[in-house]
């Protein structure tokens, strides 16, 4: 087993990851990069970049319904070749093109070394890298890396809820829908996130029959209840089904499609469509890491950290969705910004305060926080939290009624604008 010694090692090759470890070594650092699979993560090949591909494409389709509103003759829409593969095959080449950047050469040419392995924590200041079989990369058995400081930047997966029958009736989710080769002709979607949204919106638009199962009582539940409104009526005059204080009992076969049995508002029905898309959540990557040997505390929903990203273990950090931050990759890319120089080897004490703005406590209630359907999120603290934290007053207008607003805004569109007073 070969040893080495970095000033930190990057847990992680997800968008957040590869901000830690370029940042660093542009700061002087000898940094080792770790990483299961391939450079770039969830964001890369089954989030943001694919996601944004999607949506841009049904968009599209959304404008072209819509071309007498524009002056254009009325338009109709088809699908290359008559597939809707074209749109899953678009996808594949905007990963491909926006993957170059992430390419593990490009982090070597910065000298950091890049290993493909499974990692795992023997102390807390050493970590047993493990070659995965079949990979391209090639060891000459597992390495252990010592270091400094750590951070930990593992990602997330899909949380999937425990319904009767589901795992047998077939399903899928982010990690699925963006290499479809056939257009579902309906859908049942599980979960009124944003990224059930995303997704419900993006194939109404296509064409599939869409209808989104929501446990609660309104739609995106950590929105401002104006706004999960709001979302609710568009979604609703695009054809949606929304289902709402509905739950998912059972899901099974029947045919050629799929059933779900959901109990709403204490009535029980059953759903039929071609497939299910489960969006209810995420989980930590936290398995295999051994983190009670580094004296790192975690649960079921993230790895603990303090407002500087910090761990229970004082130079292994945390940042993004392993956090229990499940946000998209401006929060990730955000928080690493931050664990970068928290991490830096310069810090010697991990206490001392970064000049005022590079301040690295991470506070969320700066970073825009986007969904990106129609209409897209927001940025700061909404009223939800505010009230949280101190007294305030909340005035609401229609985006049109703000006279410097960024561009025009269709006079049917329905955007709000918040104003939080303290």
């Amino acid at each position: 087993m070969t040893k080495s010694e970095f000033d930190i090692v990057v847990i992680g090759g997800g968008s957040g990851g590869l901000v830690v470890a370029a940042g660093a070594a542009h700061l002087g650092a000898r940094v080792a990069l770790v990483e299961k699979k391939a450079l770039g993560g969830d964001c890369l090949f089954t989030g943001c970049v694919p996601s944004k591909a999607l949506i841009r494409s049904a968009r599209f389709a959304a404008d072209l319904r819509r071309a007498a509103d524009f002056g254009f003759a009325p338009a109709h829409f088809e699908f290359n070749n008559g597939s809707f593969a074209s749109v899953t095959d678009r996808i594949r080449r905007v990963i491909e093109t926006v993957g170059e950047h992430d390419a593990p050469e490009v982090f070597r040419a910065l000298s950091i070394d890049v290993i493909i392995g499974t990692p795992r924590f023997t102390s807390p200041r050493e970590l047993e890298v493990t070659p995965i079989e079949g990979s391209e990369e090639k060891y000459a058995g597992a390495q252990m890396l010592r270091s400094k400081r750590f951070c930990i930047s593992t990602g997330s997966r899909p949380a999937i809820p425990p319904v009767e029958g589901l795992k047998e009736a077939g399903f899928i989710t982010n990690e699925e829908v963006f290499t479809l080769k056939k257009l579902p002709s309906s859908l049942l979607v599980l979960g009124g996130g944003p990224i059930g949204l995303e997704l419900s919106q993006s194939f109404a638009r296509f064409g599939s029959e869409v209808t989104i199962v929501e446990m609660g009582d309104r739609l995106l539940p950590k929105e401002d209840e104006e706004s999960s409104n709001a979302i609710e009526r568009i979604l609703r005059a695009e054809g949606l089904k929304v289902l709402l204080n509905a739950k998912a009992v059972r899901a099974g076969q029947a045919n050629d499609h799929k059933t779900l049995t959901v109990e709403e508002n204490g009535e029980i029905r059953e759903l039929h469509a071609e497939e299910i898309l489960v969006a209810t959540g995420r989980k930590p990557n936290v398995e295999g890491l051994n983190l009670e040997v580094a004296g790192v505390q975690y649960d079921k929903q993230r790895i603990v950290t303090d407002e500087y990203l910090r761990s229970s273990a004082p130079h292994i950090f945390a940042a993004g969705d392993v956090t229990g931050h499940f946000e998209a990759g401006d929060r990730r890319r955000f928080n690493r910004r931050r664990s970068r120089w928290r991490t830096h080897p310069r810090n010697r004490t991990g206490n001392e305060r970064a000049p005022s703005r590079h301040d690295p406590r991470q506070h969320d209630s700066r970073l825009p926080d986007t969904h990106a359907g129609q209409p897209e999120g927001g940025v700061g603290c909404g009223a939800v939290e505010a009230r949280f934290v101190q007294e305030t007053s909340f005035l609401l207008l229609p985006l049109v009624a703000v006279a410097r607003r960024q561009r025009p805004v269709r006079r049917k569109a329905t955007s709000l604008s918040a104003l939080l007073i303290e």
